[in-house]
């Protein structure tokens, strides 16, 4: 890998962090709304619902949204305008299919999931209200990707991150001022839904236009595309489901209440995660690529890199959420403050996984789905045992551990596995500078945390970006930051 694609990669990872963060900004104006207007009991019940479909939803788009990273990018370095754009046709008519059924299957067994397994009345509504929503969450996440797959991070983050929690919050905010009940919430979600597919199917056909489509015969390839992207799909279904099977167990178990403050606990937590969402959406097409020119000494520098700016970016989110945690929690209501030792817990699971960096999406674009599948199975069991042992007698605190102990013996595995398979650690020397900053800082910030949580907050954020600075930046760092500043100034100065 040459030093362009590095800076490259880091250049749009920095714009889709910058984008993922105003995203998040915003879906936590969302959920700040929706706390307030919904309240702990009825958030649970949102919360809940909102879970189940976004599981649902995975299923329903049969994993093209990772595995068509990995064939457009292909095709792209190929020059194979042709079977690019069948690939972009086929999946899309699948999903089509796919999504209504499902949508048709999961309204007729709404009655049964609320009243039946949950014996909780209240998912009835939110749970028809949020289902409608399946077919364009699905569409709109596949065209998605053939967005990251052409290499358009930032429309692709734009839509996956910002789209839609932006059009939610902005009805949402209308909602608050006039309307607080939980079918108007639903109506929100729903436009939104559909306004970001008809955005994302707008930008993906611009795309694609500009490519040179010869006459050549498209080569289709649809029994390659299904056996990749069905262990995919296996492989995403269960990753999410060992992320979110603390809050379905925690609803089985607990009532609303218990239910909405874990839930708030846990969206907070995955802020820590952002780095490595954002910056694999930027290195995925970089990993299938130099796989395909087998330039596995400049896969391995791009992996060690990657891994050191989500950790040190990760550190400082981690900071913030764990010596502000109950100011943080405050916003969305005084009874969320409950939720102060949850989020502590997860961020702390959230920090080690993203020590690792973008491992996952390395073994899945170096062509190794299956393996990840086989992770996710192990790791879904231990996450549901661990859930089923703890939850029921200890609660949020239970489920909360559960997921910690669950991210990090995965993120353990799936290391050892890039270790044995690609002989590539996650890691170089530079890894010790933000990890050096986040103890002298965390230490800092312990010590003054039972006296003024404010001052905790100030006095260990301030110190971590100053080690940081004192210990110096990597040169390849400082190129980046200069650019990116010159940029800004280039964008300010018109």
């Amino acid at each position: 890998m040459n030093s362009e694609e590095s800076k490259n990669a880091a250049k749009e990872g920095g714009f889709a962090w910058v984008f993922s963060l105003f995203g998040a900004s915003v879906r936590y104006l969302n959920n700040i709304i929706l706390a307030r207007v919904l309240g702990t009991y009825n958030f649970g019940f949102y919360a809940l619902s909102n879970t189940i479909v976004t599981v649902t939803s995975i299923l329903t788009s049969f994993g093209f949204p990772t595995s068509l990273v990995h064939f457009i990018a292909r095709e792209k370095e190929k020059k194979n305008g042709a079977t690019l754009l069948w690939f972009c046709k086929t999946t899309f008519r699948i999903t089509i299919i796919i999504s209504v059924l499902t949508l048709l299957c999961f309204l007729l067994f709404t009655p049964i999931l609320s009243s039946n397994i949950y014996k909780k009345e209240g998912l009835k509504l939110p749970l028809y209200g949020l289902a409608l929503s399946l077919p364009f969450l699905s569409l709109y996440n596949v065209r998605s990707s053939v967005l990251q797959g052409l290499g358009k991070i930032r429309k692709k983050v734009f839509v996956d991150r910002i789209a839609h929690p932006l059009i939610f919050s902005f009805l949402l905010l209308f909602s608050f001022l006039c309307a607080k009940k939980m079918e108007f919430v639903l109506f929100c979600y729903f436009v939104g839904a559909v306004m970001v597919f008809l955005l994302t199917e707008h930008w993906t056909k611009k795309e694609i236009a500009t490519l040179p489509i010869y006459e050549e015969k498209s080569e289709g390839k649809l029994k390659e595309l299904l056996s990749f992207s069905f262990p995919i799909l296996c492989l995403n279904f269960l990753s999410f489901f060992i992320l979110q099977s603390d809050i379905l167990i925690l609803g089985f178990f607990r009532d609303p209440r218990e239910v909405g403050i874990y839930a708030i606990a846990s969206r907070l937590a995955l802020g820590v995660g952002m780095p490595a969402d954002s910056l694999g959406a930027s290195v995925a097409p970089l990993y299938s690529t130099l796989t395909e020119r087998k330039d596995f000494e400049g896969l391995s520098n791009l992996y060690k890199t990657s891994t050191r700016w989500i950790f040190l970016i990760a550190s400082f989110v981690s900071i913030i959420l764990i010596f502000g945690s109950t100011l943080i929690l405050w916003l969305f209501g005084k009874d969320f403050k409950n939720g102060f030792l949850p989020l502590i817990i997860l961020t702390c699971g959230q920090l080690f996984s993203a020590a690792f960096g973008t491992n996952g999406t390395l073994i899945t674009q170096t062509g190794h789905p299956k393996v990840n599948l086989v992770n996710s199975i192990f790791m879904l069991f231990l996450n549901i045992t661990l859930l089923l042992i703890l939850v029921p007698k200890y609660g949020i605190i239970g489920a909360s551990t559960s997921s910690a102990l669950s991210l990090i013996g995965l993120n353990i595995l799936r290391s050892i596995e890039i270790q044995f398979i690609l002989k590539i650690s996650p890691w170089n020397k530079t890894i010790l500078k933000p990890l050096f900053s986040l103890i002298i800082s965390s230490c800092v910030g312990f010590y003054t945390f039972f006296h003024s949580e404010i001052i905790s907050l100030t006095i260990s954020t301030i110190i971590f970006v100053l080690v940081v600075y004192l210990l110096g930046i990597e040169k390849e760092d400082k190129e980046l930051i200069k650019k990116a500043f010159s940029k800004f100034r280039m964008v300010k100065n018109g």
